[in-house]
């Protein structure tokens, strides 16, 4: 009985958040498709991608449809991007929801090029109909993917974080990753900034100093140390 009432509360929800067009397309028993996620950050750093080689990043679907015995095609068009024209990216197609799944993956290989080091890029896809599939929830049918070479920034470190521990860069990631040992918050287990806290930044600033570290040559900030400390770089 739990069980049932789980689901029923997923299903209510669902239709909560639907309009009008998305309830009549659930009540239709149509095949409906949408991305599980709206963005995903990738980067190469994190899968050890030297620069020149490729990885198959996966982006996941959802579908509301009987579990079909044969596979199905899904319809996804590059809507935008990429920014820089260096950016290579190719769709691993066709894309397909294999036969028996309720969730299956969409793949696209990235390659590593010395230009993500410094730039950030993006690419959005968008699903369209097909022979098997309708659009569905109006929110997923976009993803974004970020791609970037470099150490990904923390969610914790938002733009509170920034007034305490300064603005986000990639040297400032390096150091905090040797002094810390890791990419963990600093904040303690309720999210205040307690004496732990105070003690990492100066555990961070303290390593700059006895180091001499500077950002380098070509940085727009090349020549000045990193400062933990509020909004600063």
């Amino acid at each position: 009985m739990k069980q049932i009432a789980y689901i029923l509360l997923i299903v209510a929800s669902i239709f909560a958040g639907c309009s009008t067009d998305e309830i009549e397309k659930w009540n239709n028993n149509t095949a409906l498709i949408w991305f599980t996620d709206t963005l995903s950050d990738f980067t190469f750093m994190s899968t050890n991608t030297p620069v020149g080689e490729s990885y198959l990043v996966s982006i996941p679907l959802t579908t509301a449809a009987v579990v079909s015995g044969r596979d199905r095609e899904v319809n996804v068009e590059v809507s935008s991007g990429p920014l820089d024209a260096r950016t290579k990216f190719e769709v691993q197609k066709p894309v397909l929801f294999r036969a028996g799944h309720t969730v299956d993956t969409m793949f696209v290989r990235v390659y590593n090029d010395s230009h993500l080091t410094t730039t950030h890029d993006t690419l959005i896809f968008k699903i369209q109909p097909s022979a098997d599939f309708t659009p569905g929830l109006n929110g997923y049918l976009t993803t974004k993917l970020s791609i970037f070479n470099g150490l990904p920034k923390p969610s914790w470190w938002n733009v509170n974080m920034d007034y305490y521990l300064g603005y986000f860069t990639q040297l400032k990631m390096q150091i905090y990753l040797i002094v810390t040992g890791g990419d963990e918050t600093p904040l303690d287990e309720d999210g205040y900034q307690g004496n732990q806290f105070q003690y990492i930044r100066y555990l961070l600033n303290d390593y700059v100093k006895r180091n001499h570290i500077t950002y380098p040559e070509g940085d727009e900030h090349a020549g000045e140390m990193p400062s933990f400390s509020r909004t600063s770089y």
